[in-house]
This record gives C-alpha cells, structure tokens and sequence, in this order.
C-alpha cells in the first residue's frame, strides 16, 4: 500500500469523525435550545378549539377560558328566568312559548286568573298596569330559593326574542327598550312631550313616588326629586345583582300605583343613580334595534327573521307563528358532507357534554363549522333549504304538497292517502333511478 493510498484514507476517516462530531454538536445544539424553550415558555400554552385560538399565560387559566367557551355553546339566557306576560288568557299560545324554554333555566308564565299565588314559575295577576309587583314578588322566591338565577328577562307573549342574539351582552346591567313609543326619556316636567300617560297624571305619581323613596331609603338610594320617566316596558331585562333594589322600589312605587310604563323606567333611573361609577358610566343598556314599539302592530316575517327582538306580533297569523318556530327550533331536517364529519364529531363531544339542546345545539355547531371553513365572510359554505314543506310542529300535509315539495315534515303515516302519496313518490323515484341506470349501462 502506497503512502499516497493510506494519507487519503487517513483524510476520509478524519472528515467522517469530523461529520459526525458536527451532527453529535448539532443535536446537543437543537436539543439544549429546545429544553430551554421549555423551560422559559413552558406556561405558554396555545388551545386550538376549531378557529378559536387563545393563547394561555400560565395552566390556571385553561380551566377558565373553556369553561367560557363551554358557555358560548349554550344559551346566553342559560342561567336567566324568563318572564313571559299574557295580558288576556291566551291559553292556546302556551305551546308555542314552550319553544323558548331550552333557553333559558326556566319559564315564568304571568297569566290573568290562572293561579292564586305567585310561584317561582307562575303568576295569575290581572293587573296589568302594575305588573312590577309580580316581578318583584318573583324575584324575591329566586333570591330566597334559587342561587343558580343570575338574571330575570320580562317580555310579552306576543314579543319575540331571537336568544342568540344576545350573547355579546352585558348581563351584568340593566336593559331596556328605546323605542319610540314611547321613549325611555328622564325630564323634570311633560313639556313637548305629547303622551297620553301625562294627561292621567301619571308623572306626578311617580314624583311622589320619588319623594317617598328619598324619604323611606335616604341611606340606600340616589333619587333626583324633579326627575321621572316614561318608556316601552314590553321587554327588559335586571340582573340578580339589582333584584333586592327593584324589590325595595316597588314596594314604594306600587303603593301608590305608579303607571308601569312610567314607575318602572323611573325605578330603573334611580338604580342607575345610586350604582353608577360616574354620571357617564350607566349601569343600564339602551336596547335600541328591537322592532316597533309599545302599541305596533303588523311586523313581518322579515322583521322576525331580521330582529333580535320585537314587538308585536300577530301570532294569529300562521306565516308569522311558522316563522318564529322556526327561529327557535327546526332540525328535523338536514346533510353533513363527508369532509366536515371531524368537525361535527369533535363539536358534538363538547356540545354532549353539556348537554346542549339538539335544536340549539346542531345549528350552533353549524355554524361554527362554517365560520371556520367559509373562505370569506359572504361566501358561507351552509346551502339553506327553503323549499321544506312544514316545520318541527306541523303536521298532515296533503298528497299533493307531499308530491310537490322535495322535502317536508310532518307525514301522518296513519293517514292511508298520504301513506299512499309517500310510496307513490319512492316508487316513481325508484323507476326514474332506474332507467337512468340503465341508459348509463347501455
């Protein structure tokens, strides 16, 4: 062997030690980076829930933002009594608020005459102008008897409520209608102000009203002794947090029966007073997008479909009652393509396990999914089917609408010639399934 041969082998053998050595560095290298990456950061966690990225300062903090995640799954009213009024016993209309009850953590119906007493989920009141006493009287048995409560919305039968709507509220204030008729306004006399209500003197109820509050509670409220308001008191909202000052108030202000559409905006004026921060920091919510207004009629199905909120409504009208129920629940109906089954699973364990309505549930998950997939904010990846015979509560369509619409519910299969009607449809979609077949064969 040459001296030439064994110097090159010599050199090889040094630059594969050499590589090596380079690789063995390179490795303590990323691995001593990485270690150190974990120790510095190791509390910086980053939580992937579906397009929801949160980053986490430290693990005492997951718990939490689930647990806010959890809550956005259900209803924003899942913790809220809801207070529905009937000014008339309108018996027949229970059904249909029935559909509000996933919701909320319970239904309180106020109904003229149907009960003796006032409990925790009913109340027989005819009086209607001083309705605030029932509400107070209610809000006192959840104080007493139900800490889960954090809040009591009131609005009329004939309202209607969209509760998804409201998950970007402060439930923590007040909230309550601007609307124009009439008006949440404060003022110290009727002057350009045309109402009916001044010309029965209810202003001056609710003065007095005022004065004796500042005498009884002197130590306890803000009150302005010239001040009183008037406004829409068809739907509002008062957090628990102010239940034992509107209790208080209302014993003052349903002595002397202070006009609710007058009494119960001058309580919630002197709530505000007394808990403010600042004069411009407001403890109540101006609710102004809610459609029409104390005395409205005639909304649409758009204005529904459109509104969060409104009143009133003709629930006489079945086009107007088939698009509420639709707006709180429907889906009886509906596809899921193969690529977003993932979705649909992972979404489905978390909605599971806290048990989420499947009518509130499925269509919140939906559109999770789409928020997620939808490549911009117009370009949605849910096809709505609008053509669907029905809705989840009707029933007995014809033979004819069951041949003429593509999809519907609900069929009454007892009926023989809507039976019939179904079969006939299968069977003559059968035979055309079949013939296109076979073209394709040949």
């Amino acid at each position: 062997m040459s001296l030439e041969s064994t110097g090159s082998e010599f050199n090889e053998i040094h630059h594969s030690l050499l590589n090596r050595k380079s690789l063995i560095y390179l490795v303590i290298g990323v691995t001593l980076v990485y270690a150190t990456y974990l120790f510095i950061f190791k509390n910086n966690l980053t939580i992937r829930i579906n397009f929801i990225d949160i980053k986490l300062q430290n693990s005492n903090l997951i718990h939490g933002n689930l647990s806010n995640i959890s809550h956005r799954v259900k209803s924003p009213f899942y913790r809220t009594l809801g207070f529905i009024r009937w000014n008339t016993a309108r018996l027949e209309r229970v059904p249909l608020m029935e559909k509000y009850r996933p919701f909320f953590a319970e239904l309180h119906y106020s109904i003229p005459n149907s009960t003796s007493k006032v409990t925790y989920t009913a109340d027989g009141s005819v009086e209607s102008h001083y309705i605030y006493k029932v509400i107070s009287e209610t809000m006192e048995i959840i104080l007493e008897n139900h800490p889960m409560i954090e809040g009591l919305l009131y609005f009329h039968f004939d309202a209607w409520i969209n509760p998804f709507r409201f998950d970007n509220m402060n439930f923590n204030n007040i909230w309550f209608p601007d609307s124009a008729l009439p008006p949440f306004r404060c003022v110290t006399n009727t002057t350009g102000w045309n109402w009916w209500a001044w010309s029965y003197g209810y202003h001056k109820v609710a003065k007095q009203a005022t004065a004796n509050v500042a005498k009884n509670y002197s130590n306890r409220f803000i009150t302005d002794k010239d001040v009183f308001c008037g406004g829409w008191s068809d739907i509002y909202y008062i957090p628990r947090r102010f239940f034992r000052d509107f209790i208080d108030l209302t014993s003052v202000f349903y002595a002397i029966r202070s006009f609710h559409e007058v009494g119960i905006p001058t309580m919630i004026n002197i709530i505000d007073l007394t808990h403010r921060l600042t004069p411009s920091h407001s403890i109540v919510t101006r609710i102004a997008d809610c459609w029409g207004h104390c005395c409205a009629g005639g909304s649409s199905e758009n204005d529904i479909k459109q509104k969060r909120c409104g009143h009133r409504m003709d629930l006489a009208n079945e086009g107007i009652k088939k698009t509420l129920i639709n707006l709180l629940e429907w889906s009886d109906i509906y596809y899921i393509p193969r690529r977003f089954f993932r979705d649909f699973i992972d979404l489905t364990s978390v909605f599971y396990a806290i048990r989420s309505f499947n009518e509130v549930g499925i269509p919140t998950m939906i559109n999770i999914i789409d928020l997620t997939h939808r490549l911009t904010p117009s370009h949605s990846i849910v096809t709505r089917i609008a053509d669907c015979w029905g809705h989840c509560c009707l029933d007995n369509p014809t033979p004819t609408e069951i041949k003429k619409h593509r999809c519907g519910h609900r069929i009454y299969l007892a009926d023989h010639l809507a039976r019939k009607a179904l079969i006939d449809l299968l069977e003559s979609e059968a035979t055309y399934l079949n013939k296109t077949i076979s073209k394709k064969i040949k």
